[in-house]
Formats: structure tokens, sequence, C-alpha cells
């Protein structure tokens, strides 16, 4: 479909929850405009707060005084607005898959992106263990998961989804794990995971959209030296 008006997507860098947006717009051959906010600078957050109720990042604006907030909402609306051909939306499938594909989204949100996190910012070894396996049990039930739906290598087969770009920041940052805390982000049993992790090196748009390891380990040095709120202004 033809973008009528003009797109332009509010974020800051680095955020998981905009490279969502933005591959989901890459997927969609939307033309957009990127505007970043300073979330450190309060003028800036005064801004956000007047485009969203949450005072948060991403938000995508779409023609005059149109904005919505939350990623995962605005990746649906992307699905819903810009790709007509239902074989190439994200969010496609069976009543059945379609459902499995929210559940398993608000599961990335609510406890593996929260694990990671918490597992980045833990100070002593007991507090770093605990929050460990947390992520790794929480990893280990979506491998499972990700096994019984399909035979992959994304979520729904051999083709990418909703799901996929949902999680596919949180993955790439597997790497941050690594270098901080000296931690393997993959149960020793994740095979989908891992599969997943290569079929997505091989999609165009999560490659242009992932950041360099260099460039994501320097970004998130102020927020795990407590400079920084890592989840001030994220959504």
């Amino acid at each position: 479909a033809k973008t009528e008006e003009p797109v332009v997507l509010y974020g800051t860098t680095p955020c998981p929850f905009v490279e969502r947006v933005e591959m989901a717009l890459k997927h969609a051959a939307v033309k957009y405009e990127s505007k970043a906010f300073d979330l450190g600078s309060l003028k800036d957050r005064d801004a956000l707060r007047k485009l969203s109720p949450y005072g948060r990042v991403p938000i995508l604006e779409h023609g005059r005084n149109k904005h919505i907030f939350e990623s995962m909402s605005i990746c649906q609306y992307i699905d819903d607005a810009f790709i007509q051909d239902e074989r190439r939306r994200l969010m496609r499938g069976t009543p059945y898959e379609k459902a499995l594909t929210r559940s398993w989204t608000h599961f990335v949100n609510q406890k593996i992106a929260g694990q990671m996190w918490q597992t980045l910012l833990s100070m002593t070894d007991d507090t770093l263990e605990r929050n460990y396996d947390e992520l790794i049990s929480s990893l280990e039930a979506l491998d499972t998961a990700l096994r019984e739906i399909s035979g992959g290598p994304f979520f729904l087969g051999t083709d990418i989804s909703y799901l996929d770009i949902m999680i596919a920041p949180f993955l790439h940052r597997r790497l941050l794990i690594s270098h901080f805390k000296d931690r393997e982000m993959f149960p020793a049993e994740a095979t989908r995971l891992k599969q997943l992790c290569e079929a997505l090196e091989e999609v165009p748009f999560y490659r242009s959209t992932a950041s360099p390891a260099e460039d994501l380990i320097k970004a998130y040095k102020p927020y795990l030296s407590g400079h920084l709120h890592p989840k001030f202004g994220w959504h």
C-alpha cells in the first residue's frame, strides 16, 4: 500500500523496542523519518508525555495528530495499515497461531526482557546467579514452544513473523550478557533459539537494524554503570 501520509518514528538509541518498529517498517517497505529523543533531557521527556501517556518511546506518527504508542501495538498497526497481502503480514496464521503469537510476545515482554536487565544489573554473585537462572528457565520454555509450534527456522515456519521481530532485538543483546557478565544467554539445549538467530542473520532488514557489537557495548555502558536507568523511557 502507498503511504499517503508521512510516517515518523520517534525513538532513541539503543532501544530494543524501537528496533522492533524499525524492522516492521522495513518489512512493510514503508518510507519513514526517524526523530531521536534524548531521554536525559527534561525538555524531550516533557515532549514525549504529550505524545504518549507513558512518556516512552517508540511512538509512531502517521499523518497529522495521529500517534500510536507501545511497540506491540505499533507493529500490529504497521501490519494492518501497510501490508495488503495476507501472506506477508507479520501477524498471520490460524486463530490459534495468532493467539500463541500474542501469548508468547507477552511472555517475552513480561519475563525475558526484564530478566535480561536484571541479569545485566546484578551487582553480586548471588544476585547474578539467581537472575541468570530465571532468565535461562524462561528461555528454555520459549525454546520448547518454538520446537512444538513449527519446524522453523522462524516461529511459524519458513518465513519471518510477528514474534520473531518481537524477540529479535533481545536475542541480539545476548552479546551484552556475554560481554558484561561472562555468561552464555542460551541454554545448552536451546537448538531452536540458535536456529532462529541464524535465520535472522539472513534477513536484510534485521542486519540493517541490529547495531554492531562494539557500538552496542559502548552505548550500554552508561546504563550498566548506573548513570542512566535502563528501563526509563522505553516501551
